[in-house]
């Protein structure tokens, strides 16, 4: 690198093989950066194991008011992609995010909004995205699927923050070393005001209807994270389920015994999410 009256000049390289940290295994990584007076690019790549296989290659440039990046790949022999590359621009004490578009496997997800300081806004749109994309995160979480629906999101920051979300479930399964659930299809609507959560959900096999939920949690206190406004409400739901038992069992994942045959079960519920009373 170099200093000289006021300017700065940074290149870097990295490269690096065999690198475990509990269950990610980085196999090959190679890294390149280049940086001019707070402006530059980074060009990087890697192959590894996290859960199952995956190979990523990325690219990104930015500046002091703008950031743009790309990543493709394949994870789980299913392709990453991005038709539609992902751009930050600087706005005010945040950054506005363009329209962003990431393929996985014959899925999508659009993305765009304001984050990473002051208002967050930001909204999402799923078209049939496999929910194994979620083992990026949760290695072995063993869910199947495909999800589609529109998710809204505004925080203020001061206590007031507001959602809606409506998402369809395709064939919801959870797989274990030896068994895997029933698929459902699962219908969720959820909205989120300053004062209440209110979510419903609908569970089919095929035709036949197996379960229903609805939830309200209400006097949702002003201030602090958006898990202790919910903690600090009135809960109010009722759960009504009547299908078979390993079709909601096996989603659990609990493989030391299995429950089979049918279940009938209602359940009304009040108080709180910390203290429910069923």
């Amino acid at each position: 690198g170099l200093l000289e009256d006021g300017n700065s000049t940074l290149e870097a390289s990295v490269k690096a093989e065999g690198i475990s940290a509990g269950k990610l295994f980085i196999g090959k990584l190679a890294a390149d950066a280049a940086i001019i007076n707070g402006s530059g690019s980074v060009t990087a790549s890697l192959a590894g194991r996290r859960g199952t296989n995956f190979a990523l290659q990325g690219t990104g440039a930015f500046s002091p008011d703008k950031i743009v990046a790309f990543v493709a790949g394949e994870y789980a022999g299913r392709t990453i992609s991005m038709p539609r590359r992902a751009v930050l621009d600087r706005e005010g004490d945040g950054w506005r995010l363009q329209p962003t578009q990431i393929d996985f496997g014959r899925g999508s997800v659009i993305a765009n909004g304001r984050l990473l300081g002051g208002p967050t806004e930001l909204k999402l749109m799923l078209s049939r995205m496999p929910l194994s994309v979620l083992d990026i995160v949760l290695p072995d979480l063993g869910l199947g699927g495909l999800a589609s629906g529109v998710i809204d999101y505004e925080n203020d920051h001061l206590g007031t923050p507001a959602g809606h979300a409506a998402v369809e479930v395709k064939g919801l399964t959870r797989s274990g070393l030896v068994l895997t659930s029933r698929p459902l299809d699962i219908a969720l609507v959820a909205a989120l005001d300053p004062a209440a959560l209110q979510v419903r959900a609908v569970a089919r096999e095929g035709a036949a209807m197996r379960g229903r939920v609805q939830a309200l949690i209400s006097d949702l206190p002003r201030g602090g994270t958006m898990l202790e406004r919910l903690r600090g409400g009135k809960l109010r739901a009722q759960v009504r389920y009547s299908g078979p038992a390993e079709a909601l069992w096996r989603l659990v994942a609990v493989e030391v015994i299995d429950l089979t045959g049918p279940l009938g079960a209602a359940a009304d519920i009040t108080g709180s999410i910390d203290h429910p009373v069923i």
